[in-house]
């Protein structure tokens, strides 16, 4: 389960980083485990407008034709978007929580491996999943936008 802050999160890491942390979530859909997503709007926005500034319009067409596809693809892939301000990078698996926070260049990071402060942590994502809408309706307001 991972909650995605309004910070450009992985700009500004090597690309290498940035194969990995990609690989690593692919991996984990194709074996078949359920994954939840859930961005902040602002955040998309942000990273859909920088597509569009610096690729283009109909690259960030195929783009989200492409995210559309893999999303559907994916039967237990489930992407949400909020229209609440998230502070934070949050990724909750069965062993533990990683909190990590982007503030002026800096980033400050916590892992917790406390079983009960993951099933708090737990409990939060999924109220937090209860304010959500699919990421489609996000990706059909984007398009007619373009």
């Amino acid at each position: 389960k991972i909650i995605r802050a309004k910070r450009p999160l992985l700009i500004g890491f090597p690309e290498e980083t940035q194969l990995a942390f990609f690989n690593a979530h692919e991996q984990s859909w194709e074996l078949g485990k359920k994954c939840s997503y859930i961005a902040d709007v602002d955040s998309l926005n942000y990273h859909f407008d920088l597509v569009k500034k610096k690729l283009g319009k109909e690259f960030l067409k195929e783009t989200i034709a492409e995210l559309k596809e893999r999303f559907d693809y994916y039967s237990n892939l489930n992407v949400r978007v909020i229209q609440e301000f998230i502070p934070m990078f949050i990724e909750i698996t069965d062993n533990q929580v990683v909190t990590t926070i982007f503030n002026f260049g800096q980033v400050s990071a916590a892992v917790i491996r406390d079983k009960e402060l993951i099933g708090l942590y737990n409990s939060f994502f999924d109220e937090t999943l209860a304010r959500t809408k699919p990421v489609q309706e996000y990706f059909s307001l984007l398009e007619q936008s373009l």
